[in-house]
């Protein structure tokens, strides 16, 4: 299964596998900032360079969608 990383922008930047022997590999997505990234590693290193690249996955956004009526202001 493969789970996409993004930035705060929610830009998609990484994608991660987890592998049979339960390694993570993280592969940049061409024509980003990452595109040259490709490493192995065990969660340890995941969350290591998911703090120092400032990437999250999906499930970790707060809902930062406003209503239309908040913006209509009804």
């Amino acid at each position: 299964m493969q789970t996409k990383l993004y930035n705060e922008k929610r830009e998609h930047l990484a994608t991660v596998k987890q592998t049979e022997n339960g390694l993570y590999d993280v592969v940049g997505v061409e024509g980003t900032q990452l595109s040259h990234i490709k490493r192995r590693g065990s969660i340890h290193n995941l969350n290591t360079f998911k703090r120092d690249f400032e990437l999250y996955y999906a499930s970790e956004f707060t809902n930062q969608q406003t209503s239309i009526f908040d913006y209509l202001g009804g």
